[in-house]
């Protein structure tokens, strides 16, 4: 079972976070956001920036405890299995 370290985030698939963003409960649901949108940016519920991926490539994570965690998740999606996340 993988460990929730936060409560709740938000995903935005464009670079402004404008809108309301999608709820995201754990990371299993934040590797699916990446998958669907190919990207995009993560941020805690006050609207702190935890981590950006473009094009399949973290541009921006703020907890590396974190990223190390999801990247585990996304190796498991579609198109995420051949990269090598180092």
């Amino acid at each position: 079972m993988t460990e929730n370290y936060y409560d709740v985030l938000f995903g935005y698939a464009n670079e402004l976070c404008d809108g309301e963003g999608a709820r995201l409960y754990n990371l299993k649901e934040v590797a699916d956001f990446i998958h669907v949108m190919g990207g995009g940016y993560i941020t805690e519920d006050d609207g702190t920036p935890l981590l950006e991926i473009q094009e399949r490539d973290f541009v921006f994570c703020n907890d590396m405890r974190y990223k190390y965690a999801l990247m585990k998740e996304l190796r498991k999606g579609e198109g995420f299995e051949d990269r090598n996340w180092l």
